[in-house]
């Protein structure tokens, strides 16, 4: 009883700024599985729009896709670290999903910036597989 009591009490009268205001762990609660499942269809639908569409919308819709992957990616990879990182060391949950949420970060801001440069994702994609020729590599140096 006494110890129930003091659990309780130590839950209760904590300090206002002790408390976790924003949770890492993406992958818990059935609003983020809900979500995350619920993205998987909706990525499969803007992806290919944002690739394809150019101008105003398309800037829009790559900014929306990603968002879209950058939130996919933070929750798939807390599913992952929530399977593996226990086996290592509990200790290293904390630090793992803050790394988690940075790789998050750092795609969305990625996709976004791509999104937003001169023809979108579509037109950023399609340079990857467009062979330059001579005289362009020749100014570039």
């Amino acid at each position: 009883m006494i110890s129930s009591f003091s659990a309780s009490r130590r839950l209760l009268f904590r300090p206002a700024f002790s408390r976790r205001l924003v949770s890492t762990a993406a992958d818990s609660g059935k609003i983020g599985t809900h979500v995350y499942h619920s993205s998987s269809a909706l990525l499969a639908l803007a992806v290919p729009f944002a690739l394809l569409t150019d101008g105003t919308t398309g800037k829009i819709a790559g900014v929306g896709t990603a968002i879209g992957v950058s939130f996919h990616s933070w929750v798939g990879l807390n599913y992952v670290l929530r399977d593996y990182v226990p086996k290592f060391s509990h200790k290293l949950m904390g630090p793992a999903r803050g790394f988690a949420v940075g790789i998050s970060l750092f795609t969305g801001l990625g996709l976004s910036k791509m999104a937003l440069s001169e023809g979108g994702l579509g037109k950023v994609m399609g340079s990857l597989w467009t062979k330059k020729s001579i005289e362009e590599k020749k100014e570039e140096v």
